[in-house]
Protein backbone atom coordinates (compact mmCIF):
# COMPACT_ATOMS: atom_id res chain seq x y z
CA UNK A 1 0.00 0.00 0.00
CA UNK A 2 1.83 3.38 -1.16
CA UNK A 3 1.98 6.40 1.21
CA UNK A 4 1.11 9.95 -0.16
CA UNK A 5 4.31 11.31 -1.14
CA UNK A 6 3.34 14.86 0.07
CA UNK A 7 2.06 14.04 3.40
CA UNK A 8 0.24 12.74 5.85
CA UNK A 9 1.57 12.93 9.29
CA UNK A 10 -0.19 11.98 12.73
CA UNK A 11 -0.61 14.86 14.60
CA UNK A 12 1.15 13.48 17.33
CA UNK A 13 3.92 13.20 15.49
CA UNK A 14 7.29 15.55 14.33
CA UNK A 15 6.71 17.15 11.17
CA UNK A 16 8.65 15.52 8.57
CA UNK A 17 7.27 17.22 5.61
CA UNK A 18 8.29 21.69 4.54
CA UNK A 19 4.38 21.93 3.96
CA UNK A 20 3.85 20.75 7.41
CA UNK A 21 6.15 23.25 8.57
CA UNK A 22 4.74 25.87 6.51
CA UNK A 23 1.38 25.57 8.26
CA UNK A 24 2.81 26.34 11.72
CA UNK A 25 3.36 29.96 10.68
CA UNK A 26 -0.24 30.74 8.90
CA UNK A 27 -2.68 32.75 11.23
CA UNK A 28 -5.45 30.48 12.47
CA UNK A 29 -7.48 33.00 10.90
CA UNK A 30 -6.43 32.61 7.24
CA UNK A 31 -7.35 29.12 7.02
CA UNK A 32 -9.75 26.50 6.26
CA UNK A 33 -10.13 23.02 7.73
CA UNK A 34 -12.34 20.02 7.02
CA UNK A 35 -12.19 17.18 9.09
CA UNK A 36 -12.51 13.83 6.75
CA UNK A 37 -12.71 10.47 8.22
CA UNK A 38 -11.41 7.51 6.32
CA UNK A 39 -11.27 4.10 6.46
CA UNK A 40 -7.60 2.52 7.06
CA UNK A 41 -6.24 -1.02 5.92
CA UNK A 42 -3.23 -2.41 7.52
CA UNK A 43 -2.99 0.94 9.34
CA UNK A 44 -2.79 2.70 5.73
CA UNK A 45 -4.91 5.12 4.10
CA UNK A 46 -6.25 3.13 0.96
CA UNK A 47 -4.65 3.76 -2.26
CA UNK A 48 -7.23 5.35 -3.90
CA UNK A 49 -7.75 7.87 -1.72
CA UNK A 50 -3.90 8.49 -1.38
CA UNK A 51 -4.10 9.14 -5.28
CA UNK A 52 -6.97 11.52 -4.94
CA UNK A 53 -5.15 13.34 -2.02
CA UNK A 54 -2.27 13.50 -4.19
CA UNK A 55 -4.38 15.26 -7.14
CA UNK A 56 -5.98 17.34 -4.52
CA UNK A 57 -2.35 18.40 -2.92
CA UNK A 58 -0.87 18.90 -6.90
CA UNK A 59 -3.53 21.65 -7.85
CA UNK A 60 -1.62 24.17 -6.57
CA UNK A 61 1.10 24.01 -9.09
CA UNK A 62 -1.65 25.33 -11.20
CA UNK A 63 -2.46 28.63 -9.10
CA UNK A 64 -6.37 28.75 -10.35
CA UNK A 65 -7.57 32.28 -9.68
CA UNK A 66 -11.16 30.63 -8.39
CA UNK A 67 -9.62 27.74 -6.59
CA UNK A 68 -8.30 28.05 -2.73
CA UNK A 69 -4.34 27.14 -1.98
CA UNK A 70 -4.81 23.90 0.01
CA UNK A 71 -1.76 24.71 2.30
CA UNK A 72 -1.62 21.18 4.01
CA UNK A 73 -3.24 17.81 4.84
CA UNK A 74 -2.41 16.57 8.47
CA UNK A 75 -3.76 12.79 9.97
CA UNK A 76 -5.05 12.92 13.23
CA UNK A 77 -4.76 9.83 15.81
CA UNK A 78 -6.20 6.54 14.61
CA UNK A 79 -9.74 5.24 15.80
CA UNK A 80 -9.68 2.82 18.73
CA UNK A 81 -10.03 -0.10 16.80
CA UNK A 82 -7.21 0.94 14.64
CA UNK A 83 -10.29 1.10 11.51
CA UNK A 84 -10.23 4.73 10.68
CA UNK A 85 -8.55 8.46 11.06
CA UNK A 86 -9.73 11.63 10.66
CA UNK A 87 -7.51 13.66 7.98
CA UNK A 88 -7.62 17.92 8.53
CA UNK A 89 -7.45 19.76 4.77
CA UNK A 90 -6.15 22.96 5.56
CA UNK A 91 -7.53 25.70 2.74
CA UNK A 92 -6.61 29.38 2.09
CA UNK A 93 -9.67 31.14 4.04
CA UNK A 94 -9.07 35.15 3.80
CA UNK A 95 -12.20 37.53 3.23
CA UNK A 96 -15.93 36.99 3.29
CA UNK A 97 -17.74 33.88 2.87
CA UNK A 98 -19.93 34.25 -0.27
CA UNK A 99 -22.89 33.52 2.63
CA UNK A 100 -21.66 36.64 4.25
CA UNK A 101 -21.16 38.92 1.43
CA UNK A 102 -25.13 38.22 0.14
CA UNK A 103 -26.26 39.90 3.46
CA UNK A 104 -25.78 43.52 1.47
CA UNK A 105 -27.34 42.61 -1.32
CA UNK A 106 -25.59 41.98 -5.36
CA UNK A 107 -26.18 43.76 -8.41
CA UNK A 108 -26.98 41.73 -11.51
CA UNK A 109 -23.60 42.28 -12.90
CA UNK A 110 -22.04 41.47 -10.26
CA UNK A 111 -24.09 38.09 -9.93
CA UNK A 112 -23.05 37.71 -13.34
CA UNK A 113 -19.41 38.04 -12.57
CA UNK A 114 -18.75 36.09 -9.46
CA UNK A 115 -21.22 33.18 -10.81
CA UNK A 116 -18.50 33.02 -14.20
CA UNK A 117 -15.68 33.07 -11.98
CA UNK A 118 -17.48 29.74 -9.55
CA UNK A 119 -17.84 28.13 -13.26
CA UNK A 120 -14.30 28.75 -14.01
CA UNK A 121 -13.35 26.84 -10.66
CA UNK A 122 -15.86 24.19 -11.08
CA UNK A 123 -14.97 23.63 -14.63
CA UNK A 124 -10.87 23.26 -13.32
CA UNK A 125 -12.05 20.78 -10.63
CA UNK A 126 -14.01 18.94 -12.58
CA UNK A 127 -11.11 18.64 -15.48
CA UNK A 128 -8.48 17.72 -13.37
CA UNK A 129 -11.30 14.53 -12.17
CA UNK A 130 -12.07 16.26 -8.69
CA UNK A 131 -16.16 16.23 -7.48
CA UNK A 132 -16.48 18.90 -5.04
CA UNK A 133 -19.97 17.41 -3.70
CA UNK A 134 -20.46 20.46 -0.74
CA UNK A 135 -20.75 23.51 -3.41
CA UNK A 136 -22.82 26.06 -1.07
CA UNK A 137 -21.99 29.59 -0.13
CA UNK A 138 -20.01 28.87 2.63
CA UNK A 139 -17.65 27.25 0.57
CA UNK A 140 -17.24 30.13 -1.69
CA UNK A 141 -14.61 32.76 -0.47
CA UNK A 142 -14.47 36.73 -1.66
CA UNK A 143 -11.03 37.99 -1.87
CA UNK A 144 -10.16 41.34 -1.43
CA UNK A 145 -10.27 42.43 -5.03
CA UNK A 146 -13.77 40.99 -6.26
CA UNK A 147 -12.38 37.71 -7.08
CA UNK A 148 -13.86 34.73 -5.44
CA UNK A 149 -12.98 31.19 -4.86
CA UNK A 150 -13.79 27.75 -4.08
CA UNK A 151 -12.63 26.19 -0.97
CA UNK A 152 -13.54 23.05 1.18
CA UNK A 153 -13.23 20.35 -2.25
CA UNK A 154 -11.93 16.76 -2.60
CA UNK A 155 -13.44 13.13 -0.85
CA UNK A 156 -16.52 13.81 -1.34
CA UNK A 157 -17.19 11.35 -3.91
CA UNK A 158 -15.81 8.62 -2.10
CA UNK A 159 -15.97 9.28 1.61
CA UNK A 160 -18.62 10.94 4.19
CA UNK A 161 -17.91 14.20 5.70
CA UNK A 162 -17.61 14.44 9.37
CA UNK A 163 -19.35 17.88 10.12
CA UNK A 164 -18.82 19.65 13.12
CA UNK A 165 -22.11 20.39 13.52
CA UNK A 166 -25.83 19.56 12.91
CA UNK A 167 -27.07 22.86 12.10
CA UNK A 168 -24.03 23.02 9.32
CA UNK A 169 -25.24 19.67 8.08
CA UNK A 170 -28.66 20.89 7.50
CA UNK A 171 -27.44 24.20 5.44
CA UNK A 172 -25.80 21.74 3.22
CA UNK A 173 -28.82 20.15 2.35
CA UNK A 174 -30.48 23.21 0.71
CA UNK A 175 -27.75 23.04 -2.27
CA UNK A 176 -27.94 18.91 -2.48
CA UNK A 177 -29.38 17.37 -5.94
CA UNK A 178 -32.36 15.23 -5.68
CA UNK A 179 -30.28 12.24 -6.84
CA UNK A 180 -28.46 13.00 -3.66
CA UNK A 181 -31.45 13.05 -1.28
CA UNK A 182 -32.70 10.21 -2.79
CA UNK A 183 -29.49 8.01 -2.06
CA UNK A 184 -28.87 7.23 -5.67
CA UNK A 185 -26.10 8.96 -7.33
CA UNK A 186 -23.04 11.76 -6.86
CA UNK A 187 -20.87 13.16 -8.95
CA UNK A 188 -20.04 16.02 -11.34
CA UNK A 189 -23.65 17.12 -12.11
CA UNK A 190 -24.43 17.21 -8.52
CA UNK A 191 -21.99 19.93 -8.65
CA UNK A 192 -24.25 21.62 -11.44
CA UNK A 193 -26.98 21.29 -9.00
CA UNK A 194 -25.59 23.04 -6.15
CA UNK A 195 -24.39 25.69 -8.77
CA UNK A 196 -27.94 26.46 -10.17
CA UNK A 197 -29.16 26.87 -6.27
CA UNK A 198 -26.30 29.40 -6.07
CA UNK A 199 -27.01 31.40 -8.30
CA UNK A 200 -30.61 31.73 -7.70
CA UNK A 201 -29.51 32.66 -4.11
CA UNK A 202 -27.45 35.28 -5.37
CA UNK A 203 -30.31 37.10 -6.68
CA UNK A 204 -32.56 35.94 -3.53
CA UNK A 205 -30.12 36.28 -1.09
CA UNK A 206 -31.94 33.63 0.30
CA UNK A 207 -31.66 29.77 -0.01
CA UNK A 208 -34.23 28.56 -3.13
CA UNK A 209 -34.51 25.47 -1.91
CA UNK A 210 -35.30 24.85 2.39
CA UNK A 211 -37.11 22.14 4.31
CA UNK A 212 -37.56 19.98 7.46
CA UNK A 213 -37.19 16.60 6.19
CA UNK A 214 -35.96 14.32 3.04
CA UNK A 215 -39.17 14.65 1.66
CA UNK A 216 -40.13 18.02 2.41
CA UNK A 217 -37.06 19.30 0.57
CA UNK A 218 -37.93 16.90 -2.54
CA UNK A 219 -41.60 18.38 -1.75
CA UNK A 220 -40.15 22.01 -2.50
CA UNK A 221 -38.04 21.08 -5.19
CA UNK A 222 -40.58 19.33 -7.38
CA UNK A 223 -42.74 22.52 -6.16
CA UNK A 224 -40.44 24.57 -8.76
CA UNK A 225 -38.96 22.05 -11.70
CA UNK A 226 -42.12 20.35 -11.35
CA UNK A 227 -42.69 16.36 -10.39
CA UNK A 228 -40.76 14.03 -12.31
CA UNK A 229 -42.79 11.37 -14.28
CA UNK A 230 -42.62 7.84 -12.51
CA UNK A 231 -40.77 6.60 -15.52
CA UNK A 232 -38.20 8.89 -14.54
CA UNK A 233 -37.77 8.13 -10.73
CA UNK A 234 -35.30 6.09 -9.66
CA UNK A 235 -35.68 2.51 -9.47
CA UNK A 236 -32.84 1.59 -6.45
CA UNK A 237 -34.23 4.59 -4.07
CA UNK A 238 -36.36 3.75 -0.91
CA UNK A 239 -38.51 6.98 -1.02
CA UNK A 240 -41.39 5.96 -3.81
CA UNK A 241 -42.30 8.40 -5.81
CA UNK A 242 -45.88 8.29 -5.02
CA UNK A 243 -45.71 10.38 -1.92
CA UNK A 244 -45.25 13.42 -4.06
CA UNK A 245 -48.16 15.57 -5.80
CA UNK A 246 -47.79 16.01 -9.60
CA UNK A 247 -46.93 19.75 -9.78
CA UNK A 248 -46.17 21.43 -13.05
CA UNK A 249 -42.59 23.27 -13.77
CA UNK A 250 -43.25 26.84 -12.94
CA UNK A 251 -40.90 29.97 -14.82
CA UNK A 252 -38.19 31.16 -12.49
CA UNK A 253 -39.11 34.74 -13.18
CA UNK A 254 -42.04 34.43 -11.54
CA UNK A 255 -39.87 33.76 -8.20
CA UNK A 256 -36.51 35.75 -9.23
CA UNK A 257 -38.61 38.50 -11.18
CA UNK A 258 -34.99 40.98 -11.79
CA UNK A 259 -33.31 37.97 -13.80
CA UNK A 260 -32.99 38.06 -17.45
CA UNK A 261 -34.36 35.64 -20.09
CA UNK A 262 -30.55 34.43 -20.17
CA UNK A 263 -30.78 33.21 -16.36
CA UNK A 264 -34.23 31.95 -16.37
CA UNK A 265 -32.78 29.33 -19.43
CA UNK A 266 -29.44 29.16 -17.61
CA UNK A 267 -31.49 27.66 -14.44
CA UNK A 268 -33.52 25.71 -16.13
CA UNK A 269 -30.28 23.85 -17.73
CA UNK A 270 -28.89 23.17 -14.37
CA UNK A 271 -31.98 22.32 -12.26
CA UNK A 272 -33.24 20.02 -13.81
CA UNK A 273 -34.57 16.16 -12.04
CA UNK A 274 -32.45 14.12 -14.68
CA UNK A 275 -29.03 15.08 -13.38
CA UNK A 276 -27.88 13.41 -17.12
CA UNK A 277 -29.93 16.37 -18.65
CA UNK A 278 -28.06 18.91 -17.17
CA UNK A 279 -24.93 20.99 -18.68
CA UNK A 280 -21.85 20.36 -18.05
CA UNK A 281 -19.97 23.07 -16.79
CA UNK A 282 -17.78 23.47 -19.72
CA UNK A 283 -21.07 24.43 -21.78
CA UNK A 284 -22.53 26.11 -18.86
CA UNK A 285 -19.78 29.18 -19.73
CA UNK A 286 -20.69 28.97 -23.32
CA UNK A 287 -24.40 29.73 -21.73
CA UNK A 288 -25.71 33.41 -23.42
CA UNK A 289 -26.24 34.23 -19.84
CA UNK A 290 -22.50 34.68 -19.53
CA UNK A 291 -21.88 36.48 -23.01
CA UNK A 292 -20.87 39.78 -23.71
CA UNK A 293 -24.44 41.81 -25.05
CA UNK A 294 -26.03 40.00 -21.21
CA UNK A 295 -22.49 41.21 -19.66
CA UNK A 296 -23.89 44.60 -20.76
CA UNK A 297 -27.50 44.38 -19.91
CA UNK A 298 -26.55 43.77 -16.73
CA UNK A 299 -24.65 46.28 -16.37
CA UNK A 300 -26.82 48.85 -17.73
CA UNK A 301 -29.84 46.99 -15.29
CA UNK A 302 -27.35 47.86 -12.48
CA UNK A 303 -27.00 51.26 -13.16
CA UNK A 304 -30.86 51.78 -13.62
CA UNK A 305 -31.82 50.44 -10.37
CA UNK A 306 -29.35 52.32 -8.16
CA UNK A 307 -31.01 55.31 -10.13
CA UNK A 308 -34.39 53.53 -9.66
CA UNK A 309 -35.09 53.55 -13.15
CA UNK A 310 -35.03 50.06 -14.34
CA UNK A 311 -38.37 48.29 -16.07
CA UNK A 312 -38.31 45.01 -15.40
CA UNK A 313 -40.04 44.48 -19.09
CA UNK A 314 -36.78 45.10 -21.13
CA UNK A 315 -35.23 42.58 -20.34
CA UNK A 316 -38.23 40.03 -21.72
Amino acid sequence: MSKSKFIIRSEDEPSTSRQSDTLLAINAESKKTKRVKVPLIDGEVEDVIQEELDRLYGLGKYRHPNIAALFSIQRGPKSVNGKSTILFLHFESSGLTLGEYLLEGLDAHTVKDLMHQVMRGLDFLHKQGIVHGDMRPRNLIITPDGGIKITDFGLKETLAYDRINRAEEEESLAYKSPEILLGSYSGTASDVWASGCILAEMYMCTALFEGSSLEDRLDNIFSVIGTPRKEEWPKDVMTPHKLFPLRPRISFSSIIPEICREGCDLLNSLLRFDHGQRLGVGQVLHHPYFSYKSYMLAARISTEMDCGRYDSTESE
